[in-house]
């Protein structure tokens, strides 16, 4: 479970693991061809002890690698390089040449002398002036600075400084290594782009799948992908009732059936946290599958403030629920226009009244629940948001119960679980929540089949024939005229 939900947060995020990765690498890269290259000489000296009588013992042995080691810093004070620099000429400080280090090989009497410089010639020079300055000091050093001492003294009984291996000029720089850099800035910017995810991932408490919603004890009644159509997926579109789309609400169908075998459900609520979250194409699309299912379905958008069903169904709301407060109960049969189905009603909002609020705590509401519940074996309506407006738990109170829709990129979990203690405080009950535009990936389904022409598709994809037909889609009772619809035309 734990790797599942890893590999969601890496196809969420994986752009930004991807760009914080190649951006890392490629400043890295060209801030290195951007350096001035520097160049490392390197000699080797060979340190040759004064030969003793006897066989060398283990003290002779150390004693000479010490030396060796004393030698190394020696190479490097400042008589040798003041030595070195005169040598050079041409301006040349010791000063300049206080970058000249001496190393010992362990376990050796050889002594490697380096320097580094932008110039490679010069570095050369450097390393074989100071090789050659310092052996020339020790052997003087060995041999005194009388003729008497230097006439005494043998090569063989003293230590000397023999140049091994002198300096060559060096082709390849040392520094910036370029593609060791580029390989250190990628796992930099790919650490630093993870980090950055694990922390917008930790700031993010949207509800992103079901678990989620188990997380806030709201069982989950299925899941819709994300459509293309802007406005929200409709079911009216041909492609979409022949795809993916439609199996989503099918299964969001299915499961609300066989939620409610527990206790009816004839009327059903469908709302949201916050506006924006696909609650009225949701309630729309349900209303079209379970009238493709054969059910009696009246849909009502109650929705007083910011309506959506008419223009989901392209219909005029020049009449709808606030004329049957108005009109009275008997009015509201002539209110009633049929769907795409003959067994799908469908009531607008109608002109929208100053005082939402009020018209549907009062008795008429209760009035046009019941009225429609003999009309039609459910009746689903799309009602405001629950958070920050009464209209949503007065709407479900009178109801059998209510879906919430949550919007699986934008949802935040505290919203959820406010929504769901405010209809719960108001005695209303939840028959469960459905993640809406849940990207292909965090569906959790294999694949779908592409029917061809079912009995369900063409319901929502064909039309009607003949010119009653064609007035019912656009918005007439029939034809135009606000006469009741006829037992036929309920279905």
């Amino acid at each position: 479970m734990e790797l599942r939900r890893y590999l969601a947060i890496v196809r969420r995020w994986w752009w930004v693991l991807v760009v914080g990765t190649a951006v890392a690498a490629a400043s890295a890269f060209f801030v290195s061809r951007a350096m001035t290259p520097i160049y490392r000489a390197q000699s080797t000296l060979l340190i040759n002890l004064a030969q003793q009588p006897a066989a060398p013992t283990y003290q002779d042995v150390t004693t000479s690698q010490a030396l060796t080691k004393t030698y190394a810093q020696l190479i490097t004070s400042r008589p040798v390089l003041e030595e070195a620099a005169r040598q050079l000429g041409g301006g040349v400080t010791a000063e300049r040449l206080t970058g000249v280090s001496g190393s010992v090989v362990q376990d050796t009497e050889l002594l490697h002398v380096s320097f580094e410089d932008r110039d490679p010639a010069f570095a050369a020079q450097v390393v074989n002036a100071v090789s050659q300055v310092f052996a020339k000091r020790v052997r003087d050093a060995q041999l005194g600075q009388t003729s008497s001492a230097a006439t005494t003294a043998t090569p063989t009984s003293i230590n000397t400084v023999f140049i091994a291996e002198p300096a060559d000029i060096p082709h390849v720089p040392v520094s910036p290594k370029t593609s060791q850099n580029t390989a250190l800035g990628a796992i930099a910017g790919f650490l630093l782009a993870a980090g950055l995810v694990a922390l917008l991932e930790y700031l993010n408490d949207t509800v992103k799948d079901r678990e989620d919603l188990a997380k806030l004890e709201l069982p989950s009644m299925g899941v819709v992908r994300r459509g293309r159509r802007k406005g929200g997926p409709s079911l009216l579109d041909p492609a979409a009732a022949r795809g993916a789309l439609a199996e989503d609400y099918r299964q969001l169908r299915t499961n609300i059936e066989f939620a409610s075998r527990a206790g009816e459900v004839r009327s059903l609520v469908v709302t949201s946290a916050r506006s924006g979250e696909g609650k009225t194409t949701t309630a729309c699309n349900l209303a079209l599958v379970l009238a493709a299912a054969g059910r009696r379905v009246a849909l009502v958008d109650g929705d007083l403030r910011r309506p959506g069903v008419h223009r989901f169904f392209g219909l005029p709301n020049q009449s709808g629920l606030t004329t049957a407060f108005l009109s009275g109960l008997e009015a509201l049969d002539g209110l009633l226009r049929v769907g795409p189905q003959e067994n799908l009603l469908i009531l607008t909002t109608g002109p929208i009244p100053p005082n939402p609020a009020e018209l549907l705590a009062g008795p008429g509401m209760s009035a046009i629940m019941e009225r429609l519940r003999s009309l039609a074996d459910i009746v689903v309506v799309d009602s405001p948001p629950v958070l920050g407006l009464a209209d949503a738990s007065l709407l479900a109170a009178g109801a059998d119960a209510a879906l919430l829709v949550v919007d699986a990129r934008r949802t935040r979990a505290g919203a959820v679980h406010l929504a769901v203690d405010t209809l719960r405080h108001s005695g209303v009950r939840i028959v469960g929540a459905t993640l809406n535009r849940v990207t292909s990936e965090g569906v959790g389904y294999g694949y779908y089949y592409v029917y061809g022409s079912g009995d369900d598709e063409s319901q929502f994809a064909t039309a009607e024939t003949g010119s009653e037909s064609n007035g019912r889609r656009r918005g007439g009772a029939v034809a135009g005229t606000s006469r009741a619809p006829t037992r036929g035309e309920r279905g």
